[in-house]
């Protein structure tokens, strides 16, 4: 595959709005200046699913608002879903 990984993430950014001055951008051309939208769209074609599917999941979590950080645990809970959990600090790590 001739495109960077650069360039995928730009074309996966821009792709939803299938804009047609696409092809007249020079960062999607290759170092020979070759148009690369078409391996480009072949990636998407391939990959978006999946790529969307990982956007559109959420990884974060927030921090009570009272949690005392000096304290050996930590409430969170999921923004979306609201599960709650614990978070327990890890012990002192000793280089003896």
């Amino acid at each position: 595959m001739a495109s960077s990984v650069d360039q995928r993430k730009l074309y996966a950014l821009l792709q939803p709005h299938n804009h047609q001055w696409l092809n007249q951008l020079k960062c999607f051309q290759d170092e020979n200046n070759r148009d690369i939208l078409p391996e480009l769209n072949t990636w998407w074609n391939n990959n978006g699913q999946q790529i969307r599917d990982i956007a559109s999941s959420s990884d974060r979590v927030n921090l009570h608002p009272n949690a005392n950080l000096s304290a050996n645990t930590c409430p969170i809970r999921h923004p979306i879903s609201g599960q709650a959990g614990t978070v327990h600090s890890l012990p002192p790590l000793s280089l003896s």
